[in-house]
């Protein structure tokens, strides 16, 4: 044991004298085995935020879409009012929601708001408008209707002409107009980017154009978003990029995505919110062998699957071949059925973007033998099914029947028509869904009273609109009697469940006019009448120390107790307006014929001359006088 342990210690011992420094070991190194030259790590690539700095097209992305508003409002009371007020509030919104993504300038221009509505495409569009606008991204047309509660929207991107769809929205407030725009702007306008990077395997990286936390916080920009790409001012048809997610590199928003097309996306290429071309486009139906597959129904429809008979477009030939036609501009929803016993029965379906000008796409239909078989079985179930849908088209043409008449206001047709529809349901008694169609037409019915009542809402609120304007201007003459007249019956036609907000207008005429009607036989109706009707009208050739002192009391009563707060409609300070104005005319009209006495006074040669000459040019002096002091009082 204790030799062991002493053997144990010399190797200890001898391990440790045997040990060697780490230079000592390097020179050994050294002295065995050449050394090796270390290479220089390779460069790293620059990052995307260097990359992005240094592209031609970075200074575009920070430049916010500059946008040529043109505006109209219809059937508003006091135009430039709205006008003024809707533009603060619009400017106001979009300084607090988009304050650098887009910078807008206004023009109330009723024409060309119409115009851009109403063109059909952009080879419509006054060839001015892009003159005058080159500077600018797009070109937004806004018409509001007070009475219809309307709102309408239209787009023209100047640079690529293309118009955008036509925007139709509700509103139940007036101050709602400028919120509802702001909140579709970024819908209505394409947003752009640049390709920064793009891959064979169908992937691409974008640098989307404007101020990055602007964009983010909207959260449109979301997976699955399509996007045309552009080489200079022409659009690769062929090529279509989604988006599949976003992020931040630095201060720009990039999103990568995938693209598709015979081209391939490059660096440098601009991208822009896709809209769909239109148009038609050919198609081959064929089976899992590369077959043609003939007797084939096909049935499209923009809103879901469907084999109603009115949205058949073709059956298939010997060549499988067949044309959609696109003209909304939407994804089509495509149902291949074939017809068995007079059932459709649906083999495939498939949702479609159309290309216009794409060469023909073939459609694949796969295990069409077993179909046959599985549609044979369920034929019994889908019979009856017919029938329901039988009864459910005889409902709908009831129902459009009754639209028919409700739109020429023909409303006692319209609910005949409702009540041949509940009469089609009894005739079938208890076939399915019977119960739910019932409640539809009682829905119908309510809606179309609802609509009726609404029509004849819009109508006494222009009538009113039209007594209230007629009311202005008898006021105006002092016609208080008749003034109040139109405004009683302004208050009985208004129709406050839909104008209520729009009901001060009437309210305030009304109190204001009971005040004006109490005052006429006071001492201020009657200096108020005699400013109107007298004083308003003189010339300064009339003017006599006489008239200046039978005014003279009445002017002082007015000031001292007219109304002039501003706030009030039928104010004073329309009268007092044009009377200072009229003062003012009259001082320098008459200190005009003082100085003209005054020289005929020098040049007088007889003492009775001057003094008739002296008489003269003081009467017009005291009365210049007086009425400097009333100006004093009135400013």
């Amino acid at each position: 044991m204790c030799r062991k342990i002493a053997m144990l210690l010399l190797l200890l011992l001898g391990f440790g004298c045997d040990e060697k420094s780490p230079e000592q070991k390097s020179a050994v190194k050294n002295d065995s085995k050449p050394v090796r030259e270390e290479k220089a790590p390779p460069a790293q690539p620059p990052s995307l935020e260097e990359r992005l700095r240094s592209a031609e097209f970075a200074p575009l992305l920070d430049k916010p879409y500059s946008i040529e508003v043109y505006y109209a409002f219809f059937d508003a009371p006091d135009q430039t009012m709205i006008s003024r007020y809707f533009v603060h509030m619009l400017r106001d919104l979009l300084e607090a929601r988009l304050p650098h993504l887009v910078v807008c300038e206004f023009q109330q221009n009723s024409e060309v708001s119409d115009h851009l509505w109403r063109v059909r495409s952009s080879r419509e569009v006054n060839p001015a408008l892009f003159q005058d606008s080159r500077q600018k991204d797009w070109l937004l047309s806004i018409v509001v209707s007070l009475a219809d509660r309307s709102l309408q929207l239209r787009t023209l991107h100047t640079e690529t002409g293309r118009l955008g769809p036509r925007v139709n929205k509700s509103f139940e407030r007036s101050n709602d107009v400028a919120q509802e725009i702001v909140a579709m702007l970024p819908a209505l306008v394409g947003w752009e980017g640049y390709v920064i990077e793009a891959s064979d395997n169908g992937k691409a990286t974008v640098a989307l154009r404007g101020f990055a936390e602007e964009l983010n916080s909207l959260g449109n920009l979301t997976a699955g978003r399509a996007f045309w790409i552009f080489q200079g001012k022409k659009r690769w048809r062929e090529c279509l990029w989604q988006i599949e997610k976003t992020w931040l590199a630095g201060d720009r928003l990039v999103a990568s995505g995938n693209y598709c097309g015979s081209n391939a996306a490059q660096p440098g290429l601009k991208v822009m919110q896709a809209y769909f071309t239109g148009g038609s486009q050919q198609f081959r139906l064929v089976d899992s062998d590369g077959k043609p597959l003939s007797g084939f129904s096909l049935f499209a429809s923009y809103d879901a699957f469907t084999t109603e008979q009115s949205n058949y477009q073709a059956t298939t030939d010997l060549s499988g071949e067949f044309t959609l036609q696109d003209q909304q501009k939407k994804p089509i929803f495509l149902t291949i059925a074939r017809n068995v016993k007079g059932i459709n029965f649906a083999f495939a379906r498939k949702m479609l973007i159309l290309e216009e000008g794409k060469e023909t796409v073939e459609i694949t239909v796969s295990g069409v033998a077993e179909a046959q078989k599985e549609s044979e079985k369920d034929l019994p179930q889908r019979l009856q099914q017919k029938k329901t849908e039988e009864i459910q088209g005889i409902v709908r043409l009831r129902l459009e029947q009754a639209r028919e008449h409700l739109g020429k206001q023909q409303f006692s047709e319209a609910l005949f028509a409702i009540r041949l529809a509940q009469q089609s349901l009894l005739e079938v008694g208890s076939a399915p869904n019977t119960d739910e169609l019932r409640r539809a037409l009682k829905v119908a019915e309510q809606t179309y009273q609802e609509m009726f009542t609404r029509k004849q809402a819009q109508e006494n609120y222009l009538a009113s609109m039209k007594l209230l304007d007629e009311a202005d201007s008898d006021v105006g003459k002092l016609a208080y009697a008749e003034a109040d007249a139109k405004v009683t019956r302004a208050r009985e036609l208004w129709p406050q469940r839909f104008y209520q907000e729009e009901l001060v207008e009437v309210t305030s005429r009304a109190e204001r006019l009971r005040v004006l009607l109490q005052e006429q036989t006071t001492p201020l109706g009657k200096a108020r009448r005699y400013i109107v009707e007298k004083a308003l009208n003189w010339k300064s050739e009339e003017v006599t120390a006489q008239k200046v002192a039978e005014f003279d009391p009445h002017i002082r009563l007015f000031l001292a107790k007219g109304d002039m707060d501003k706030e009030k409609k039928y104010n004073d300070l329309e009268v007092w307006q044009p009377l200072l104005l009229l003062l003012g005319k009259l001082a320098e009209e008459l200190h005009d014929k003082e100085k003209e006495y005054l020289q005929k006074y020098h040049q007088a040669t007889t003492a009775p001359e001057r003094q008739k000459i002296y008489e003269e040019h003081e009467k017009y002096h005291q009365c210049r006088c007086k009425i400097d002091d009333w100006l004093q009082i009135l400013k």
